[in-house]
């Protein structure tokens, strides 16, 4: 057997439990949205964005993407989407 197998035999000890925030992670994004509110906060941004062609294709490139949710959940009963499809037969008058 490798130390790998051994190694993954072995419990976990000691580090951070599973669901607990990192610490780092936390001030770290504080400290971001303080300069993003002293930077003119949601306002500036948004003349920022509208400056330049260039600016709004990184806004919605690169910033837009961030905020949006990872998986999205359908109206189904699972999750699932659900999508309805209509066919319509045009009425044409000879």
């Amino acid at each position: 057997m490798s130390k790998v197998e051994e190694n993954r035999k072995r419990p976990k000890t000691g580090g951070r439990t599973a669901g607990t925030p990192n610490k780092r992670t936390a001030a770290a994004k504080e400290a971001i949205e303080m300069v993003f509110a002293g930077l003119g906060g949601p306002e500036a941004l948004q003349a920022w964005a509208a400056s330049s062609e260039d600016n709004l294709k990184a806004f919605y490139v690169q910033v837009w993407p961030k905020i949006l949710p990872l998986q999205v959940n359908g109206a189904g009963d699972n999750g699932e989407h659900i999508l309805a499809v209509e066919w319509r037969v045009p009425n044409v008058a000879n």
